[in-house]
């Protein structure tokens, strides 16, 4: 990163004057480059600007991991403890981990009191998982607070020491390392400068110191310091030697040096062996050249003696060149000395280099044999790459044949069991016919069988009825009874519909009684809504004035008296009952009858329970054409004068509930939207308006229920 960078950052949302936030968020957003799958640690407590960045680069796959639990949109949150995931293997292409690792196996109580530990390898086992769960070749963007050593409990603060050991503790290359400094703002920064530095020094608002790394994941990779020059593990000196600089060494790497040295040496046409035969005769003429020195190495002339072939003058001549000799000798003889001994020093010398040399023919022959073996490793590496492939070749194409083959028996598997499944079939059919029409029939039979049982119990009741019957009935609040010859329960069914469908309708209304056990039903009748009831495990027992209904009722087991209602009611006492239903009974009371009716219930009906009151909607022009079928009929009650009535009684949350719509066909369509190319938009909608308007009048629901509860 350049030394400017934090002269570049935009004021906003960071600021120059703010926390280590403004440094750190956009050095770690400028470290994105298209990974798909992301992990952040710490997400749940970063801060929103931060986040809002880290959405903004719309990663395809951004996870968060924290040991709080907290959804924000656009990230898969992960509550877990980073030291511990269910991660798999080399799974995400980037981690970033800003300003969280140093608060890892601290206290962290603030967020849960079972999160408070003292851990002094917890930011190492989180980089071990970290360093887990991130692909070869992908990358890991760490930031803390750096200068000084210290523990603030809940956090620590890294100096170099700290530093490199947290770095160390995993095999990853450093791609880049920047430190910055607070004072009177951020600045870029050398390491050393930051050695004294501690939290909130030179009135920072938090840290005052920061390291950003960005580190890469790598398969056989030595760890290795951008900031500092760190010598490699292996390195060619020239083409025939391998040079090993420190203990750790990589056979990988140097057996690649090899492969490489061996096909330079071919390039350039040249071979180990003449380099050695040329070396063998440099090294031959250095011996005989060692073995001259040797000889040589002596330059006195000790053999030398004075003589004169002159048989008069030869004396003098003698004692003249002794006494020059002796003089000359006197001055020579110690340099002569000298040379003589470093003539015998540097014999001794070059004689030592010459058993050095000698054991370095035997090395380079040794090395002449390893280069050999090398270049045929090197063949038979190449063959068994070729064979392999080969082999990879030949097993793709067995995988792609056996599954052919698996899927054409699984595939002839299912047509011998569809052959097999056709001709049990075949067989089984007529039997299955034979079956189906024989229940068929049974079960139309026994619906004619049930269907004949009831008309003739009927029947007999009725013959009964008129039998025992000499005198009339007498009149009593009910206006139905007014028409003594009426037989109630067959003009229900042919003219209300049959118990199912009563009893379909009738299912909205068990919410309201639900864990009742006093549910009174005032005009029972054919006893649809009781035995709903009793479906459903609530207590119920209805009052009905028909004694052919009662008999009915009592006949399907269900609880059910023969009495007047309003009579019914004065004897009960009052708040013993938890719930009250009255199916179209409404329409055929007078006024008073009806207000009464009222009355006692709201008296005898418990504080927090229902009364339910069903009558037939005379809002519809339909339903209200209909009204009158039913001789009992005294006349309609608008849903509003019911509401009216509830409330005046006493009644609270009242409520209208409309059921019962006419069927589509039967009702007028609206205009569809083919229709457009006659009228325009604005007309569509006023006549399709007019068309709802003229249905919920013509062809409204048929019944409403006013619900109350005291």
């Amino acid at each position: 990163m350049s030394s400017n960078f934090i002269f570049k950052l935009p004021s906003e949302p960071f600021g120059i004057d703010d926390s280590e936030r403004c440094i750190e968020i956009p050095w770690a957003i400028s470290c994105y480059s298209g990974e798909e799958r992301v992990l952040d640690v710490g997400y749940a407590n970063a801060e929103d600007r931060y986040l809002e960045q880290l959405l903004s680069l719309n990663i395809k796959e951004l996870h968060g991991i924290d040991i709080i639990e907290k959804n924000i949109g656009g990230i898969i949150p992960h509550k877990s403890d980073i030291r511990n995931t269910n991660f798999p293997d080399e799974f995400f292409d980037l981690i970033y981990c800003i300003s969280a690792i140093e608060h890892i196996g601290r206290d962290n109580s603030i967020y849960d009191r079972y999160f408070c530990e003292d851990s002094n390898d917890g930011d190492i086992e989180a980089l071990s998982e970290i360093y887990r769960i991130t692909k070869n070749g992908g990358r890991i963007v760490l930031t803390v607070p750096f200068g000084k050593y210290h523990n603030y409990g809940w956090f620590i603060h890294y100096d170099e020491k700290r530093w490199n050991k947290l770095i160390k503790s995993v095999n990853c290359n450093t791609i880049k390392e920047d430190f910055y400094k607070y004072d009177n703002g951020w600045h870029s920064c050398d390491e050393h400068e930051l050695k004294e530095i501690l939290y909130k020094d030179n009135n920072a608002p938090a840290a005052a110191g920061l390291v950003c790394i960005l580190l890469e994941k790598g398969t056989n990779s030595n760890i290795k310091m951008q900031s500092k020059e760190s010598s490699k593990n292996v390195e060619r000196t020239d083409m025939n030697t391998i040079e090993i600089k420190n203990e750790e060494i990589n056979v990988e790497e140097i057996m690649a040096k090899i492969r490489e040295n061996i096909r330079r040496r071919k390039e350039a046409e040249v071979s180990p062996k003449d380099d050695l035969s040329d070396l063998s005769v440099e090294i031959n003429n250095v011996q005989d050249s060692l073995q001259y020195l040797k000889n040589n190495a002596d330059i006195g002339n000790n053999s030398y003696f004075i003589s004169s072939h002159r048989p008069f003058a030869g004396k003098f001549l003698v004692k003249s060149r002794s006494l020059i000799n002796g003089e000359v000798r006197r001055y020579m003889d110690p340099v002569i000395w000298k040379q003589t001994e470093f003539n015998n020093e540097l014999v001794k010398v070059l004689s030592s280099a010459g058993t050095r040399i000698d054991h370095i023919c035997e090395y380079l022959e040794d090395i002449e044999h390893i280069n050999d073996i090398c270049e045929r490793l090197v063949n038979t590496n190449n063959s068994i790459g070729a064979i392999n492939e080969r082999l990879k070749t030949s097993e793709t194409a067995y995988y792609d044949v056996n599954t052919r083959i698996l899927k054409f028996e699984s595939e002839n598997s299912e047509l011998r069991s569809s052959i097999l499944k056709l001709e049990s079939e075949k067989i089984d059919i007529s039997g299955l016919v034979k079956e189906e029409v024989t229940k068929q029939v049974n079960e139309i039979l026994s619906s004619l069988d049930s269907e004949i049982k009831n008309r003739e119990w009927l029947i007999n009741l009725l013959e009964k009825r008129n039998a025992g019957c000499s005198n009339l009935e007498s009149v009593t609040s009910r206006a139905y009874f007014e028409v003594p010859d009426l037989n109630y329960f067959i003009f229900e069914e042919k003219f209300r519909g049959s118990r199912k469908e009563i009893k379909e309708r009738q299912n909205i209304y068990i919410e309201y009684f639900e864990g009742c056990r006093n549910v009174l039903d005032i005009g029972c009748g054919r006893g649809e809504f009781l035995e709903l009831m009793r479906e459903n495990g609530i207590g119920a027992w209805g009052v009905d004035f028909d004694k052919t209904m009662v008999e009915f009722c009592q006949s399907k087991g269900l609880n059910v008296l023969f009495d007047d209602a309003i009579s019914y009611l004065e004897k009960l006492d009052d708040s013993t009952l938890d719930g009250v239903f009255i199916s179209q009974v409404v329409e055929h009371l007078e006024p008073v009858v009806l207000v009464r009716l009222l009355e006692l219930c709201y008296k005898k009906l418990k504080l927090g329970y229902y009364i339910i009151a069903e009558t037939v909607n005379p809002l519809s022009l339909t339903s209200l054409a209909n009204f009158y079928i039913d001789l009992t009929h005294f006349k309609p009650v608008h849903p509003e004068t019911m509401r009216f009535l509830y409330s005046t009684t006493g009644f609270r949350e009242t409520e209208i509930k409309f059921f019962g719509l006419t069927p589509e066909n039967e009702a007028l369509k609206p205009l569809s939207d083919n229709d457009k190319q006659v009228l325009i938009k604005e007309d569509i909608e006023t006549y399709n308006q007019n068309i709802r308007v003229l249905n919920s009048r013509i062809f409204g629901a048929m019944d409403y229920a006013v619900i109350g509860k005291k």
